[in-house]
């Protein structure tokens, strides 16, 4: 499940928030609400074709069980007060209707993650929550549920002898890690420009760490700066502007590198 919530503020998607796949690009574009965005700015986010895989994975086995179960336990019906998704439009409006069977429409970006919990969907065999992560119960997960879930997996990891340690925060650390060495290895080695065109070209879209910002939903620029990215401050970027080009790998090896200079990244991966 870490892996597959890495992007800022992934654990108050709902289903109609996550991108479609599409095989012809590496990374789809998905979009953050205003509401449980940070600072109350929304931002695009972009995700993985192999963490779609996952998500779509995890939709169709542990989230499908945990659906079924309360759906058969009666935990659904039980709720007296529930909003039910009909659409949303591409203006991003959704409509819905409630008990009463009455129609309502509300913008995405002003639902908070209280709100949406509220919200339900037609699935397969009935109603279903509209958020995509469930807990085992298949109810969807408070915003505080996430400390115990990563509380529960840090314990199991140490019962086992791996020596791993993971909190939600730190996920956005490292977030913000592999996206700005990504990004500046992208911008300065492989779309093979000249130093004037890489100054018009940051001058035009931005340079790496306002993107950066832009994706954490910072106000400020000394914030991604001075605070979430200080562990790279004294890296020689030199180490991989000029190595070869075409390894792919060392993006990663960077990161890991930095990932053992600071105990707010976890890059780790843990054995099968």
């Amino acid at each position: 499940m870490v892996q597959r919530i890495t992007t800022p503020r992934g654990r108050f998607l709902v289903l109609n928030e996550l991108p479609l796949f599409d095989s012809e690009l590496q990374y789809a574009r998905g979009r953050v609400g205003e509401s449980v965005a940070k600072g109350g700015r929304g931002r695009d986010f972009w995700i993985s074709g192999r963490t779609l895989k996952m998500i779509d994975n995890y939709r169709e086995s542990t989230r499908r069980e945990a659906v079924y179960r309360a759906q058969r336990e009666g935990r659904y019906a039980a709720i007296t007060s529930m909003k039910v998704v009909d659409r949303v439009d591409n203006r991003r409006i959704v409509h819905y209707r409630d008990d009463d069977g009455r129609p309502g429409s509300v913008p995405l970006d002003n639902l908070d993650w209280k709100d949406r919990l509220g919200f339900f969907v037609d699935g397969d065999n009935g109603l279903e929550p509209w958020m995509l992560w469930l807990s085992e119960a298949g109810l969807p997960l408070p915003y505080r549920t996430w400390e115990a879930v990563f509380s529960t997996a840090n314990a199991r990891c140490h019962g086992l002898g791996v020596d791993i340690r993971c909190h939600p925060h730190m996920l956005r650390h490292s977030f913000a890690l592999r996206m700005l060495v990504a990004l500046i290895y992208a911008h300065d080695r492989r779309m093979g420009i000249t130093a004037d065109e890489r100054r018009e070209f940051r001058h035009l879209f931005g340079d790496p760490w306002v993107l950066v910002q832009t994706m954490l939903g910072h106000a400020n620029l000394a914030t991604t700066r001075d605070c979430y990215l200080e562990p790279v401050s004294g890296l020689q970027v030199e180490l991989f502007l000029n190595s070869d080009p075409a390894d792919d790998s060392l993006i990663g090896d960077l990161v890991a590198r930095v990932a053992q200079l600071s105990p707010r990244i976890q890059d780790s991966e843990v054995p099968r």
